[in-house]
């Protein structure tokens, strides 16, 4: 323990908590009054240095603008702070629940050579994000599956009783999918941030690399590699989620268009 750090057991704000950590002011900003997401959320990246103009720390402020996982609803803020000197990162980590902690102390573990990189905490987060969001994304495409095949237009389904379906049926059907296309839209909207933080880490460590900070080079090329991965990943993602939209506002107007077809036929 440090000495400018308080006694075991002893609450403190999370002002001073981040002042002892070294981590930047802009995390409070971020944390208290950035509540509403914008489209580009975008984290920062503070550097610091000595007297004699010589980056000596640098710091870092994330917050994830939308619950990462359906079942639990919390916003995720993260400060962090890296010395350069000794390599060794401080972090305050706020709005994780009991099983976000069991998979930050898992991926932690798995990473363990790049303990020192300054990335690490945020590569974390860019990779649980893509891993929580392919499961948004296949439930969702489940439940779209299930209401195309209920209205006979997917593949091996030869026979439906759509055309004996009731206003009541229509309108749920109708309700459904719009459900389904309003989850759509949230999750290219989560998507957006997940790019934008890939695409800040690469500016990261383009910077890194103009400073020379990282003295280990295989450090560098896997942490390089593993980014460019998640970005690519996120993006097809998007691209997967603007194809299931699409398929969503189909299955609209094949509703649209049975309804009225049986409002016609009745009368």
């Amino acid at each position: 323990m440090r000495r400018d750090e308080p006694p075991i057991g002893l609450s403190i704000s999370s002002t001073e908590c981040c002042r002892v950590r070294n981590i930047s002011e802009t995390y409070h900003f971020q944390r208290r009054r950035c509540n509403v997401p914008s489209r580009y959320p975008s984290p920062k990246f503070s550097p610091a240095c000595g007297r004699h103009r010589v980056l000596t720390s640098t710091g870092f402020t994330i917050r994830v603008p939308h619950s990462p996982r359906n079942n639990a609803k919390a916003t995720w803020s993260m400060g962090i702070s890296w010395d350069v000197i000794t390599g060794h990162t401080n972090a305050l980590f706020e709005g994780v629940s009991d099983a976000d902690i069991q998979d930050v102390q898992n991926y932690l573990q798995s990473k363990s050579e790049l303990a020192s990189h300054p990335l690490l905490l945020p590569m974390m987060v860019l990779e649980l994000l893509n891993i929580f969001f392919i499961d948004h994304r296949r439930e969702l495409e489940r439940s779209l599956f299930v209401l195309e095949h209920q209205l006979g237009v997917t593949r091996g389904r030869r026979q439906t009783d759509v055309w004996d379906w009731d206003y009541e049926l229509h309108r749920e059907s109708t309700k459904h999918c719009n459900v389904i296309y309003t989850g759509l839209v949230y999750l290219e909207r989560r998507l957006e941030f997940t790019i934008g933080l890939g695409q800040f880490m690469l500016d990261c460590l383009a910077s890194f690399e103009d400073e020379n900070l990282i003295a280990k080079p295989k450090q560098s090329t896997r942490m390089r590699e593993t980014v460019i991965n998640n970005f690519n990943f996120a993006k097809g993602q998007q691209h997967q989620t603007l194809c299931l939209q699409k398929r969503c506002q189909a299955l609209t107007t094949v509703v649209r268009v049975l309804a009225d077809r049986s409002d016609m036929t009745k009368s």
